[in-house]
């Protein structure tokens, strides 16, 4: 499902392609944007047109903080379809240097790219709504909600966190806690006590044994997230 066929990629799509030095360095100070001289994408060129709001997402979301990371992935706009019996596309970028002013085209091969999101979607707190599920969307929509000090996200029925190796104690008082006891979830952000009270509910409705499955790397935060969901339990 990541691979796209060449007659879905139309010229001035916005896609994410592979870094040719396989990885850049970003520093972002806070309200900055995470990709510079990231381009328009054409459904945000329609809202616009249309007077509407394109940030629908990231319009919810808390102003973003400083952060600093290492991404293998860089957007780009299909510039040109392949000719004759060429293969590739001809992409324009121009992240690969902090001002983002100076753009550069490269040719990609269609399986290489992969059609990156409109802008209203980032920061989406359940990535199973996001229009297109590639690797680098799913990161990108992870990171945009981090760096608001959001760790968690949905994938449908799925809670993804990130660690974010720090105390985050104002997520976890007792009024956040007290807030997700017989709430609605899907009205509610994603967080850890939402796995744990979709649990308890699902006992509460059915009477039948239920499961929580914590899995992810060492360090990633499995013990704390164990903790939390007794803690609520």
């Amino acid at each position: 499902p990541d691979e796209i066929s060449m007659e879905a990629i139309p010229v001035r799509s916005v896609v994410w392609i592979r870094s040719e030095s396989g990885g850049i360095e970003r520093s972002c100070p806070s309200g900055s944007p995470l990709h510079p001289g990231r381009p328009q994408h054409p459904a945000d060129v329609a809202a616009l047109a249309a007077g509407e709001e394109p940030s629908a997402a990231a319009s919810k979301l808390p102003p973003p903080g400083p952060i600093k990371f290492s991404s293998q992935w860089e957007l780009g706009e299909v510039e040109a379809a392949p000719r004759g019996d060429e293969t590739t596309y001809t992409v324009k970028v121009g992240s690969s240097f902090p001002s983002g002013r100076a753009l550069l085209s490269r040719k990609v091969e269609a399986d290489a790219m992969f059609l990156a999101n409109p802008a209203a979607m980032d920061g989406a707190q359940d990535m199973s709504r996001l229009s297109n599920l590639s690797q680098p969307c799913l990161l990108h929509n992870v990171m945009a909600r981090y760096r608001c000090g959001l760790i968690y996200t949905y994938t449908g029925p799925l809670l993804i966190s990130v660690n974010p190796f720090q105390r985050l104690e104002a997520c976890y008082s007792d009024e956040v806690l007290a807030s997700y006891v017989g709430a609605n979830l899907s009205n509610m952000e994603p967080h850890v006590y939402s796995a744990a009270e979709n649990a308890r509910q699902g006992l509460k409705r059915g009477g039948t044994s239920q499961s929580i499955v914590i899995s992810g790397e060492s360090g990633s935060g499995k013990t704390e997230a164990a903790k939390c969901i007794m803690t609520y339990l």
